[in-house]
């Protein structure tokens, strides 16, 4: 049995090292091709002075993370950290002061829905409530002010950071850690989203929190496997996208070699306390709608729906927005119904089925095709904060989405060559990174796609770039706790 699971884990392995080899080739891909969906989406076309600034930009933070790593080989670790957690508060304020907050599009309104709910405590959005709920606490105490927003983005990227710290240093080391901070704390794409009342930014730390916590939990602090799962439960109002990471969790149970009884138990508690902290959102939905469901939105069928549109490479398309009203969805036209309403979710459904039935040998192309889409293109910062504002800078924007996509397209590469150099020895970190990127993979297959709808995953990119920078410094670089050795040990206590 032991044998067996060790096959599965390295079959696992080299599947998500060959799909983290595929997105960073992807990227790189959308950077150098200029035929990509980046380079046509930005209207602004660079000239030489531009890629100059980005050449700069880019140098000077090569340079930043090369001081991080000297000071963290000193063994001056907190240094290292405060650098980077230093760095990240400044990059986010400034551009928090820099850019006007745009209220455009799914933004303007989550602004909306947050001062309806903070005036009269009245929710009836089809979206998730988990963010507007938030900003209406925020507002309720400072007023309709969206910097609230901002400062809320704020906090949950330096709780993010601390989250990349814990992981980091418990399984990676010192240097991986702090490079993985540093790396994220100066990525263009995550700064620049700062500014954008997106849900993402809150999604994110109850994302990576679970995770942390899960991989302590497989040091035999059991109760953290209920703790995982509330975040993943509390993370499922704010997104409806969490669905998929309770199996991707009970995956990773099985691949880390508890004893059966103890996997067994880590799987009925992750799965029931899940199932409890959604259980409101439950009834909710049940009171609204009328049907039972796990999601938090009324857009699931829409969502599915879009997502198996071929003429839109599952992209949200622009037929018929005077239907599609504030949500701005061109696949709204085909709804024919108010978003907030039973009859939509049913017939937005239908129509997805019927649309997989009569076009299910295309899925295969369509998901190819999607890979750049959300996988490829991390150019969402600049698109959503500079690009699609009402009050923009194009040059400025080009420029942020040339060097989003540079260090994207690095970081996923130091990503994947992390986890090559390291099959033999295999981090917490990466395997439960190597289960969610699966889970998220599959689900997009048949799902909408947008390029900001990795973006909960990117700080992980970083942070295993960080732990492939560790390791080529050598020994003193890398101090790596391996699933392998913990795998190893738990499966002595199986019968044979």
């Amino acid at each position: 049995m032991a044998r067996g699971l060790l096959l599965i884990t390295k079959v696992v392995w080299w599947g998500g090292t060959l799909f983290t080899a595929l997105v960073g080739y992807s990227a790189l891909e959308v950077l150098l091709n200029p035929g990509s969906g980046m380079w046509r989406g930005i209207p602004y076309k660079p000239g030489l002075g531009d890629l100059a600034i980005v050449g700069l930009l880019a140098a000077l933070g090569l340079a930043g993370l090369l001081v991080v790593v000297v000071v963290a080989l000193r063994g001056r670790a907190a240094i290292a950290l405060g650098i980077g957690f230093a760095v990240l508060v400044a990059t986010r304020v400034a551009a928090i002061a820099i850019i006007p907050t745009p209220l455009n599009t799914d933004w303007g309104d989550y602004q909306l829905q947050a001062i309806q709910l903070a005036a009269t405590g009245v929710y009836d959005s089809p979206r998730p409530p988990g963010f507007p709920i938030a900003l209406s606490v925020l507002y309720r105490i400072g007023g309709p002010n969206p910097l609230f927003g901002e400062l809320l983005n704020l906090a949950c990227a330096v709780v993010v950071g601390i989250l990349i710290v814990v992981l980091g240093k418990r399984w990676l080391g010192d240097v991986a850690a702090a490079v993985g901070l540093y790396a994220w704390a100066i990525s263009p794409g995550p700064v620049l989203f700062t500014a954008v009342l997106a849900s993402e930014n809150l999604y994110t730390p109850f994302f990576i929190g679970a995770l942390v916590l899960a991989s302590l939990a497989v040091k035999g602090r059991f109760a953290l496997w209920a703790g995982a799962a509330a975040l993943l439960g509390l993370s499922q109002y704010v997104r409806p996208a969490s669905l998929v990471l309770v199996p991707a969790l009970v995956l990773f149970v099985l691949l880390t070699g508890l004893p059966r009884r103890r996997a067994a138990l880590a799987i009925l508690v992750l799965t029931f306390t899940f199932l409890v902290v959604l259980s409101p959102g439950i009834v909710w939905q049940y009171q609204r709608f009328g049907w039972l469901t796990l999601s938090t939105s009324n857009y699931d069928g829409l969502n599915l729906l879009v997502g198996l549109n071929l003429k839109s490479d599952g992209q949200y398309n622009r037929g018929d927005l005077a239907l599609a009203g504030s949500a701005n969805r061109g696949d709204l036209a085909l709804a024919g119904s108010a978003t907030n309403s039973r009859e939509f979710h049913d017939r937005t459904y239908r129509l997805a089925i019927q649309r997989l039935l009569s076009e299910k040998s295309a899925i295969p192309a369509l998901a190819i095709r999607k890979i750049p889409i959300l996988w490829g293109d991390s150019t969402y910062g600049a698109k959503w904060a500079i690009n699609a504002n009402p009050v923009h800078d194009l040059r400025a924007g080009t420029i942020m989405a040339v060097l989003s996509q540079l260090a994207y397209a690095a970081a996923t590469l130091a990503a994947a060559a992390f986890l090559f150099v390291r099959r033999r020895e295999r981090d917490m970190v990466s395997l439960l990174f190597i289960c969610c990127l699966g889970a998220v993979a599959a689900s997009e297959v048949f799902l909408e796609v947008q390029s900001r709808y990795h973006a909960p995953l990117e700080p992980l990119f970083y942070l295993l770039a960080g732990g492939f920078v560790a390791w080529l410094a050598g020994p003193r670089g890398t101090q790596v706790q391996t699933a392998s050795s913990l795998t190893a040990s738990a499966s002595s206590n199986l019968p044979s």
